[in-house]
């Protein structure tokens, strides 16, 4: 055991020392490059390259499309490229990405407002602090129906004068909205002093002025209630409307411990929060019945976390998930006698099968389903298990770009022609896509609609869908002479 365990701190060190490299913006970008060709499916450097602005753009281009940790770490990156910030983010199945994107300053104005559109409250949050988004955006946000966004739009420095005065003038906003307005450059100097004395005297009643959204400084409420109290509150009183995606972290992290049952759904959700605290409570608190709704998979995720605390936490939500599942201790050998037999099975069915003849009716786990394909006007289809598949117009060179995301059912993909990855290696005509990943690949369609067969196996039904992707640019010209 003193022999394993030196091992295992030595693998530690020298893992550390490689993330280290990887995240220092001084390390050569060659050597950035080498580890990321040859240590990209380990996450902890991944993550690391990810995050550093001196990684080559095409390691970025390629961690893109990784895990939701490394795909939020380039989303959050200054130097990723453009064309990335612009396609790669905005439809994935984790919201912690579009999160990092909304923070990033460098991202296409585009993508910014597109966010501060959206229907998520997190989001807006943070793209409200961007100081990259027009003064219109921010004038819209500034009307949200969030007084959390409200606030943090209040304090960019994009905001217009008349827009704050709107927001403030009928002091109906809680104390640290208001104080948010008269912090702003961009206030009136009257209206600012207005606004501090209306506080001062007590004009908000019993709100904290220096409550900060988007850390969590500060009291939210009223102030005549414990501060942890009303967070536990808040997660209980929002519960089935998705305290999960609370865009306060505080009653995200107020979940575990307030709530007496929780849906394996929430616990998946909560294990992908890109607040590390909120990870860790997940981690921590998890009961004897939770652990059941949470997947190997994902905990052994968390085990790989950047928060040290939550990677221990996560460790021993495992060990106690082990201890608790008595199909893990004697799997191996339920494997070695259950893969002949299924094996064996097979074979005998395709030989009994083969003898039947053409009259035996077909398989009814077979099932053929249809759903309406995308067109190019870059919305986004819904696929079962919470998928989403996106076409985007052809370019100049007649190529489109096709992201398709897998949610809680996983996918295979069959095309009519060999495609391409973002580099421009061909895939092949065939691709697997696993629970909660997703792809982008480069389509040069000759005709359209093209048709795109995609099965799953949800619930023992095996189903195969043709989904048609149409594309208007071939359809132009036709109703242009329609026309005439």
């Amino acid at each position: 055991m003193p022999v394993l365990r030196r091992l295992s701190a030595l693998r530690a060190k020298r893992l550390a020392a490689k993330v280290d490299r990887a995240a220092d913006p001084a390390t050569p970008r060659l050597e950035l490059y080498a580890l990321g060709v040859r240590f990209s499916r380990r996450i902890q450097i991944a993550r690391a390259l990810a995050g550093n602005p001196s990684t080559p753009s095409l390691c970025l281009r390629v961690f893109a499309h990784g895990p939701w940790d490394v795909a939020a770490a380039v989303a959050g990156n200054a130097s990723t490229p453009q064309r990335t910030l612009a396609r790669s983010f905005m439809h994935r199945p984790a919201w912690a990405v579009r999160r990092a994107l909304a923070s990033n300053t460098a991202a296409p104005s585009e993508a910014l407002q597109q966010l501060a559109a959206g229907g998520e409250v997190a989001v807006r949050l943070r793209v409200a602090a961007n100081p990259r988004l027009p003064s219109q955006t921010v004038g819209a946000l500034l009307r949200d129906t969030s007084p959390y966004v409200r606030a943090v739009a209040a304090g960019n420095p994009q905001a217009s004068a008349a827009a704050l005065e709107q927001l403030a003038r009928p002091m109906t906003e809680p104390a640290w909205v208001l104080r948010a307005v008269a912090s702003n450059s961009s206030c009136p100097p009257a209206l600012a002093a207005e606004i501090l004395a209306w506080i001062a005297q007590g004009g908000a009643g019993n709100s904290d002025s220096t409550f900060d959204p988007l850390t969590c400084t500060g009291h939210p409420g009223d102030t005549t209630i414990d501060v942890s109290s009303w967070y536990q509150q808040i997660a209980l009183k929002t519960a089935a409307e998705g305290a999960e995606i609370h865009p306060l972290w505080r009653v995200r992290s107020a979940i575990t411990s307030s709530l007496a049952r929780i849906g394996g759904e929430v616990l998946m959700t909560l294990a992908i929060d890109p607040q590390p605290e909120v990870r860790l409570s997940m981690a921590q608190f998890l009961s004897m019945a939770q652990l059941r709704a949470v997947t190997f998979a994902r905990l052994k995720s968390l085990a790989r976390d950047a928060d040290p605390q939550v990677a221990m936490a996560a460790v021993r939500a495992i060990k106690q998930k082990r201890k608790t599942t008595p199909i893990w201790r004697w799997y191996s050998i339920r494997r070695l006698v259950m893969v002949p037999l299924v094996l064996g099975g097979i074979v005998l069915a395709s030989i009994i099968g083969g003898r039947v003849g053409s009259s035996s009716a077909p398989s009814p786990r077979q099932v053929t389903a249809h759903w309406n394909g995308p067109t190019d006007n870059g919305l986004p289809q819904q696929l079962p298990g919470q998928g989403l598949v996106l076409a985007e117009p052809l370019d100049t060179q007649g190529d489109s770009q096709l992201t398709i995301s897998a949610g809680s059912i996983p996918f295979d993909i069959q095309f009519p022609f060999t495609v391409l990855n973002v580099l421009g290696s061909p895939l092949g005509t065939e691709l697997r896509l696993g629970r909660y990943t997703s792809v982008t690949v480069i389509l040069n369609p000759s005709a359209s609609p093209i048709h795109v067969l995609v099965t799953t196996n949800d619930s023992g039904n095996v189903v195969t869908a043709d989904l048609p992707i149409v594309y208007g640019e071939f359809n132009a010209p036709q109703a242009g002479a329609a026309g005439q």
